[in-house]
């Protein structure tokens, strides 16, 4: 006779809703509540080291409605927004246009030209980009949102970057996403 007992860890879907220079406002936190408090697609751990290693590469967001139905706006919304959420001065000296070719429902193409510290960005295809970025809607909302890291999107495939790969990295450094 004896007693038995039995613990188990729990790891549900990462959500960010900042960064170290962005923090998240406590009202941005109660909007997102249900999402962090969320164990739907939760995975099941019987021990501690694969818990961590969860915790440290979070699983890609799958499922395309789960991601439209999170509320984080359109594809146009982001691209209407993206001049203000621009760095100007981290764009001294940068002269570069980002093609953006967003596939699926609310995907279109949008432009962002970068000139003398300026940033334009257009619906429509430009004739020379420096590089172009192509996903899926559902994909491209999840990592503007944060679910999903850019490089896990470009490592799975979900982001296909043709042209100069080395300028899309500019991208994080040029705008402060807080979508």
């Amino acid at each position: 006779m004896g007693n038995v007992n039995r613990a188990t860890i729990l790891t549900g879907r990462a959500v960010q809703l900042g960064d170290a220079d962005n923090p998240p406002t406590p009202e941005r936190i109660h909007q997102n509540w249900n999402r962090i408090n969320s164990l739907d697609g939760a995975q099941v751990h019987e021990e501690a080291n694969s818990a961590v290693l969860a915790l440290i590469a979070p699983p890609a967001v799958d499922d395309e409605k789960e991601t439209q139905s999170q509320g984080q706006g359109s594809v146009a919304a982001i691209f209407e927004e993206m001049p203000n959420t621009f760095k100007a001065d981290a764009a001294a000296g940068v002269d570069v246009v980002f093609q953006f070719n967003i596939s699926g429902e609310g995907g279109g193409d949008w432009q962002c030209l970068i000139k003398d510290s300026t940033c334009r960005v257009e619906a429509g295809i430009h004739e020379k980009p420096a590089c172009t970025l192509k996903m899926a809607a559902a994909d491209f909302l999840a990592m503007m949102e944060g679910s999903l890291p850019a490089m896990q999107a470009y490592t799975s495939g979900k982001l296909k970057i043709e042209g100069d790969i080395m300028k899309s990295q500019l991208i994080e450094k040029l705008f402060k996403f807080s979508f």
